[in-house]
C-alpha cells in the first residue's frame, strides 16, 4: 500500500514538475524568439525614405571625399550633376554641369585621381566614354570611346556601365546589352567586358545575367552595380529586375559570384510591399530601380530609384560597415552581433497603451514563482 501511495506521490512531483516547466519555458520562448526576429530584422535593409523627390534624378553614384564629406553625381536627361553631403543622407546640389552625357561609373585610380565613365548617343546607339578629375568637381574628357554595342546580346544599344577594378590587375565593366524588338519592346541582359589598363575594352563571352534564367524568367535585367570584396574575393551585382513571374515581384535583386562571370541565382534585397500594375516610360510605377550600394560608419546604405517617387535609400546594419584590416575570429564576430542585436533591443519602442501589459505581466511572474514554491515545498515532504 505505501508503495502505491509513494508511486502515486511520486507521478503528482512529476506532473507538477512538468507544468513548471511549461510555465518557466513558454516565456523564455517568447523572449528567445523575439530575439531572433531582432536579430533577424538587423540583416533587413531598412527603408530610410526620399533624398531627391525629382525623378528625373537618375542613376546616382557616390563617392568619399578626403574631408570626409560624400559627392553624388547623378544625370538630368543629358546633363551629369553633382550633390553634396556630410552624412551621406542629406545632399545639397552643386552648382553646373559637370559633364554633358548619362549614367555615371566612377573608379578611383592608383594616383589619386577619378575616372568616370559615362554614356553618350551615337547614331541613335548608346556609346561609353570617359573623363578624368583630380578633385571629382573639374573633368577633362579622354579622347576616343570606351565601348560601343554591336555584339551578339547588345546590336542595338549599351546602358548602364559600371566598372570595378579587379584584384589582378585590371578593370571588369558591367553593363547593359539590348536586342530591340520593336519601338516599344526590347530586353536588356546584363553583359561584361575587361580592361587591363581602364581605356580599351574586350566584352567577355555570354551573359552575366540573363532574362530567361529561373527562377527570376523576367522581361529585363538592367541597370546592374558592381562590387568587389577584396577580404572574401567575391563579386556582387545588385541590380533590377522586371518581371511578369506572379512568384517574384519588380525590384533590387543580389547575385553574388567568386570569378565574376558565373554568378549565383538572385536574392530579392529591395522590393515594394505590392505591385502597382501601371506602367510608363520608366517601367513599372513605383518599381525600384537603379541601386548603388556604399560603405558608411553605420552600416551599408543603398541609394534607388522609385519610378515617379526619386531618389531614395535604405540601410542595412546588420554587417560589417566600414572595411576591415584583417578577418574576425568567430568570437569577436559573436561579440560584434550580439552587440548590434543589444543596441537594436534597446531601440525598440514601447507601446504607448503599456499599463495594459503590466498586470499581466505581474500576474505571470508572481503565478510562476508561486508555482514553483510550492513544487518544492512537495519535494520536501
Amino acid at each position: 500500500m505505501r508503495k502505491v501511495l509513494s508511486l502515486s506521490s511520486t507521478a503528482r512531483k512529476l506532473a507538477i514538475s512538468n507544468r513548471v516547466l511549461l510555465v518557466l519555458i513558454i516565456p523564455l520562448l517568447i523572449l528567445f524568439l523575439g530575439s531572433l526576429r531582432v536579430f533577424a530584422q538587423s540583416f533587413v535593409w531598412k527603408e530610410e525614405g526620399v533624398v531627391f523627390s525629382d525623378p528625373a534624378i537618375h542613376n546616382v553614384e557616390v563617392i568619399p571625399l578626403s574631408d570626409g564629406r560624400y559627392r553624388m553625381y547623378f544625370h538630368q536627361v543629358t546633363e551629369m550633376r553633382s550633390a553634396i553631403s556630410t552624412d551621406g543622407r542629406t545632399f545639397e546640389i552643386e552648382p553646373g554641369v559637370r559633364l554633358q552625357g548619362s549614367m555615371p561609373s566612377l573608379i578611383k585610380l592608383a594616383d589619386g585621381r577619378w575616372r568616370m565613365y559615362f554614356q553618350i548617343q551615337e547614331n541613335g546607339k548608346g556609346a561609353f566614354k570617359s573623363a578624368l578629375s583630380n578633385d571629382g568637381f573639374k573633368w577633362n574628357l579622354e579622347p576616343g570611346t570606351r565601348l560601343t554595342s554591336g555584339g551578339e546580346f547588345d546590336p542595338d544599344n549599351a546602358v548602364h556601365p559600371s566598372v570595378i577594378a579587379l584584384s589582378q590587375g585590371g578593370y571588369r565593366m558591367y553593363y547593359d546589352g539590348e536586342i530591340r524588338k520593336t519601338d516599344q519592346e526590347f530586353t536588356w541582359r546584363i553583359l561584361s567586358a575587361t580592361s587591363p589598363d581602364g581605356l580599351s575594352w574586350t566584352k567577355d563571352e555570354g551573359v552575366r545575367i540573363d532574362v530567361d534564367e529561373e527562377p527570376l524568367e523576367a522581361d529585363l535585367v538592367w541597370n546592374s552595380h558592381a562590387r568587389y570584396l577584396p577580404l572574401t574575393e567575391t563579386y556582387e551585382l545588385y541590380f533590377g529586375v522586371q518581371t511578369p513571374n506572379d512568384e517574384f515581384i519588380d525590384g533590387i535583386y543580389l547575385a553574388t559570384s567568386t570569378d565574376g562571370i558565373i554568378f549565383s541565382d538572385p536574392i530579392a534585397q529591395l522590393t515594394p510591399e505590392e505591385e502597382s500594375g501601371k506602367f510608363g516610360p520608366g517601367g513599372q510605377t513605383g518599381s525600384y530601380q537603379d541601386p548603388f550600394v556604399l560603405e558608411f560608419p553605420e552600416g551599408k546604405r543603398m541609394y534607388y530609384w522609385i519610378n515617379g517617387s526619386g531618389i531614395h535609400s535604405a540601410l542595412l546594419t546588420g554587417e560589417a560597415s566600414a572595411p576591415e584590416t584583417k578577418p574576425q575570429s568567430i568570437l569577436e564576430t559573436a561579440k560584434q552581433k550580439l552587440t548590434e542585436v543589444w543596441g537594436n533591443i534597446k531601440e525598440i519602442e514601447l507601446p504607448s497603451n503599456l499599463e495594459l501589459y503590466i498586470i499581466p505581466t505581474v500576474l505571470l511572474l508572481g503565478g510562476t514563482a508561486a508555482v514553483v514554491y510550492l513544487w518544492r515545498s512537495r519535494i520536501r515532504r
